[in-house]
């Protein structure tokens, strides 16, 4: 799908990936500048390691929106494509 660019590294991203419990992560808010508040990711490590990075990327393009409170969140089904 086109539209969405990913600019971050699966690297970078599981380097700042925090595991708050079993099957829950967090990406903080200050993964980049631009975040207003942290991705909290409720998926097992091996769904999460078949994501794709453009739905990754969604869920901190999200986050990133005015007025959004708490978290972005992503499900384990998630997917790319922008469906509200």
């Amino acid at each position: 799908m086109s539209g969405t660019h990913i600019d971050f590294s699966r690297n970078e991203l599981y380097r700042a990936l925090k595991k708050i419990r079993p099957n829950v992560y967090e990406v903080p808010k200050n993964f980049r500048p631009y975040m207003n508040v942290p991705v909290r990711i409720y998926m097992t490590e091996k769904l999460l390691n078949n994501t794709e990075d453009g739905a990754i990327q969604q869920a901190i393009n999200v986050a990133s929106l005015p007025n959004i409170v708490k978290h972005s969140i992503m499900l384990p089904d998630a997917h790319w494509g922008y469906e509200f």
